[in-house]
């Protein structure tokens, strides 16, 4: 309640327009593959952007989950395959995976599994790839959940790999309490360690439910699935980067609270990307920061699409340290395609870094 009292001068809103020619599109992908394209179709997925009804998919019924599959599966799905393909062309996280019999994963607020898609195409192009892969997709929509199943069926026959898949029809409390717990009962009565965690477009959920007690939801849940990673896992959360809640970009409460847990003494994991957040989240100095990526999405139902996030990769400390070890030295990187002039240089948002290096791709020693 008491964020309600705050005034609107005090909430200064960030302007999403371009400052500038926008930064070149770095992805590898950007058109969804023919069979997935083909069964969505066949699914009957049809486009309809909705910008309110797509925040709030807890229960989302046939026809919305159909509408969702049509217009943002594909943007998920693009954006989870560009970042998956991309970590896995770091040489220590490629050795890794690479000695794996299997890759056992976890998708907190799975839904339509747009992400698990993205993660498979990925795992697919993965030269080295011979493990078996084990999903577990945990959420409250039961529609999504088997609507997911059907198409990650569809995705077998496609890959190279060996798949198992559990699905798990799970409430979500939407405040910090009930959250924490229903995630630490589920770590505690599992007792599974998993190679990758994603959650993908969930948390903002909470907070556009209501801003007030979903406070901490983040930092909360990024602590508890430190305690479900193996010693070398990595885990991605990714989210909107609007501003639903109707206080700030959801990417700047992500930003605040990601800084919040890797400055925890008893943090388990810590950040490893963006590259900027990975060196500087101990001594960000933006409470406001905005990160942003762009992705370009092509698929039969919309050619020309687009679609943002902010995401954070994050890994347990052995890992994050070596990762960070390989990284080129740059004092600035920047963050956010649609400002160009802008990077975070030591933990400060600074202009007239042009020519800075991008802090979410491109940065890796020996590599493009």
């Amino acid at each position: 309640e008491a964020c309600r009292l705050v005034p609107d001068a005090l909430l200064v809103q960030v302007s999403d327009d371009f400052q500038g020619d926008e930064l070149p599109a770095i992805q590898s992908f950007s058109e969804l593959p023919k069979f997935l394209d083909d069964k969505l179709r066949q699914m009957g997925a049809f486009n309809q952007p909705q910008r309110q009804g797509a925040r709030q998919n807890f229960d989302a019924d046939h026809e919305r989950n159909l509408m969702y599959l049509g217009t943002y599966f594909p943007k998920t799905m693009i954006e989870s395959w560009n970042v998956f393909h991309e970590l896995l062309q770091i040489p220590f996280i490629y050795a890794t995976f690479a000695q794996k019999d299997v890759i056992r994963i976890l998708d907190i607020g799975s839904g339509t599994g747009a992400a698990i898609l993205g993660l498979l195409q990925a795992l697919s192009q993965f030269e080295a790839m011979e493990a078996d892969v084990e999903i577990t997709s945990i959420d409250y929509n039961l529609d999504a959940l088997e609507k997911q199943s059907e198409i990650i069926n569809v995705c077998q026959d496609n890959m190279s790999y060996r798949i198992t898949h559990t699905v798990q029809q799970i409430q979500f409390p939407f405040n910090l309490d009930g959250l924490n717990n229903m995630l630490s009962d589920y770590s505690e009565n599992s007792r599974s360690c998993y190679d990758i965690v994603t959650c993908w477009k969930c948390l903002c959920e909470f907070y556009n439910h209501n801003y007030a007690e979903a406070q901490g939801i983040i930092k909360h849940t990024i602590n508890n699935i430190s305690k479900m990673l193996v010693p070398l896992g990595i885990c991605v959360i990714a989210d909107v980067t609007t501003t639903d809640n109707n206080y700030e970009y959801f990417a700047m409460t992500l930003n605040r609270e990601w800084n919040q847990y890797d400055s925890m003494d008893n943090s388990r994991i810590r950040t490893i990307l963006p590259v900027s957040c990975a060196k500087n989240s101990l001594q960000c100095c933006n409470r406001r920061c905005y990160t942003q990526r762009k992705f370009k999405v092509r698929h039969s139902l919309n050619m020309f699409d687009e679609t943002k996030i902010a995401y954070r990769v994050f890994a347990p400390l052995t890992l994050a340290d070596y990762v960070l070890s390989t990284y080129i030295d740059s004092n600035a990187y920047k963050v956010n395609a649609a400002r160009p002039d802008e990077a975070c240089v030591g933990g400060i948002k600074s202009s007239g870094y042009q020519n800075a290096p991008c802090g979410f791709t491109g940065f890796f020693q020996g590599r493009d």
